[in-house]
């Protein structure tokens, strides 16, 4: 497959449930946007530099494993929406884009990204601070996007939400830096249905589809 749009669901990175003080619910739902510059994202050949924008809203449920995305993608000068529905029960990952002559279809692939279970591993507390007069921690998580970054979360234990995360290179020979900022995020699941468009769907070809690289950066695995 070619993931030609980002990353998500960034580091999704963040949805937590910290220690005592924020309970794990069954999942969580969350608009976002992403910005990259030069920051390294898993693809299927490894970890590559990747500029870009992304925004939509993710849904994950925890305990009935499954997941769906909506996103548009700016990049390399080509804008990319698409929709995608993961289901663990079936291995299944479902995908609604656009096609050539203007509409929508929507294949299936083999799921080959685990659906988050939980939420990531705090690595480390580094202190509190504010964003605006919102008091806020500083955590470090463990990121799916390889040894050459360090992610790190606001998170907001009053309301038990992530509000911005930070992914950056820690190569100096090659600087880079991602911001992903959730809005209206909720620390549970909301009815994940699939599309009745998907219903007689057909497999698709890999090599065609794009998928936001958030599913691939995920740090729920």
């Amino acid at each position: 497959m070619k993931f030609i749009s980002i990353a998500l669901l960034l580091t999704l990175s963040v949805c937590f449930s910290f220690a005592a003080l924020c309970s794990l619910n069954n999942g969580y739902s969350s608009q976002y946007s992403v910005n990259s510059y030069n920051t390294y994202f898993p693809t299927e050949s490894g970890y590559e530099a990747s500029t870009f924008f992304e925004s939509g809203m993710v849904t994950v449920d925890y305990d009935n494993q499954m997941m769906n995305v909506i996103s548009e993608v700016l990049s390399n000068g080509k804008k990319i929406v698409s929709q995608i529905y993961a289901f663990n029960g079936n291995k299944t990952l479902y995908v609604i884009s656009g096609t050539s002559s203007g509409g929508m279809v929507c294949n299936t692939f083999p799921l080959k990204y685990p659906v988050p279970t939980s939420a990531p591993k705090v690595l480390n507390d580094l202190g509190g601070d504010y964003i605006g007069d919102i008091p806020v921690e500083l955590l470090q998580v463990q990121s799916n996007n390889g040894p050459n970054v360090v992610e790190r979360t606001l998170f907001d234990f009053f309301t038990c939400s992530p509000t911005v995360s930070f992914i950056t290179n820690t190569v100096k020979a090659n600087p880079g830096i991602a911001t992903m900022v959730f809005t209206n995020y909720g620390n549970y699941s909301i009815p994940i249905e699939l599309d009745s468009s998907c219903y007689n769907a057909k497999p698709g070809d890999e090599s065609m589809v794009h998928l936001p690289k958030a599913i691939l950066s995920h740090p729920y695995k």
